[in-house]
C-alpha cells in the first residue's frame, strides 16, 4: 500500500513538504501573460548567447542563430567554430550558411538573428544568394565597406531591445 493511498491531497502535502502555491501570472490585454519573452527576443539571446562560445582569439566574437518563418530552429554558429579558409570566413554568419550548405539545406525564407552586422563581402554575397528573407542584429556595422551596406541595406534591421527580461531558474516549476 503507498503512504499515500487513501489520503486528501492536503494530506500528502502536510506528510511530505510544505507545498507552495503559485502565484498567479498577470494578464494582458489579450490574455496572455505579460512576463514573457517573444520569439524575436528569444533568437536574439540565443544569438548572444553563442557569441560567448566563440574563442578569446576572434576580435569580434559573433553568435548567429537561423529560423524559418515558424520560428523553427534551422542552424547556428559562432565566429572562431570552423577554421578559416580563403572561401569562407570565421564570422558567424557565415559558419552558419557553411553548416546549412553542408546539409544541402535551403535557407530562402528564413531569418537571421545575429549579434553583429555582417561586414564580410564574400558573407554578404551568400546571404544574398541563399535568398535569406531577414536579418537581425545586435551592434551597428564597423564596416566602411559600401558594397556590403548596399547588398545587406534592404534586409537588415537593427534589433531595439523593449524590455529587460530576468529567467530566474529557481522559479521554473
Amino acid at each position: 500500500m503507498s503512504p499515500f493511498e487513501g489520503k486528501t491531497l492536503k494530506e500528502v502535502d502536510n506528510d511530505t513538504v510544505t507545498s507552495q502555491v503559485p502565484v498567479e501570472k498577470p494578464l494582458g490585454p489579450t490574455g496572455k501573460r505579460v512576463d514573457y519573452i517573444t520569439w524575436h527576443q528569444n533568437h536574439m539571446c540565443l544569438a548572444r548567447m553563442l557569441a560567448g562560445m566563440s574563442p578569446k582569439s576572434e576580435k569580434r566574437p559573433t553568435g548567429c542563430y537561423i529560423v524559418d518563418s515558424d520560428h523553427y530552429t534551422v542552424t547556428s554558429g559562432y565566429s572562431g567554430e570552423l577554421p578559416k579558409s580563403s572561401e569562407f570566413c570565421s564570422d558567424a554568419v557565415s559558419v552558419a550558411l557553411k553548416k546549412l550548405e553542408s546539409k544541402g539545406q535551403s535557407a530562402e525564407g528564413c531569418l537571421i538573428y545575429t549579434t553583429n552586422f555582417p561586414e564580410c563581402r564574400k558573407c554578404a554575397e551568400r546571404i544574398r544568394a541563399s535568398k535569406i528573407a531577414k536579418i537581425w542584429f545586435w551592434s551597428d556595422s564597423e564596416t566602411e565597406d559600401v558594397e556590403v551596406k548596399r547588398l545587406l541595406g534592404e534586409i537588415c534591421e537593427k534589433f531595439v531591445p523593449t524590455q529587460i527580461v530576468t529567467i530566474d531558474f529557481r522559479e521554473i516549476q
